[in-house]
């Protein structure tokens, strides 16, 4: 037996609608699971890796080499009359840090080469 033609219409609209809602909360749902993972991770990594050691403020600043003094105007060459400067000294160097030791190279051979045959 055949459903009449409005029946088979009615039937389709409500099919439709049930996958329209479904495809809503389907979509809903992952980005609900996607920011909760992401909130997840920023707050268990903020923006360090596994292996990384805890640093404070005060080690980094001591460990940075301290800056020259900023240059003047004489210093740069510019003048507000239009004169060049007439002497300019010489900057004053930065203290250089000191070179890490280089590793001596492996006596016996040439060193191995990852994914090598």
């Amino acid at each position: 037996m055949k459903m009449p033609i409005a029946d088979r219409i009615v039937a389709r609209d409500a099919a439709l609608a049930r996958i329209s809602r479904t495809r809503r909360w389907t979509l809903a749902g992952a980005a609900a699971l996607t920011a909760a993972l992401a909130a997840l991770a920023s707050a268990l990594l903020p923006g360090k890796s596994f292996g990384a050691g805890s640093r404070t403020a005060t080690q980094t600043a001591t460990t940075s080499p301290a800056l020259p003094a900023p240059a003047d105007a004489a210093q740069l060459g510019v003048g507000g009359s239009g004169q060049a400067a007439q002497s300019v000294p010489a900057p004053r160097s930065a203290p250089q840090p000191t070179a890490a030791p280089q590793p001596s190279p492996s006596v016996g051979g040439s060193a191995a080469v990852s994914g090598g045959s």
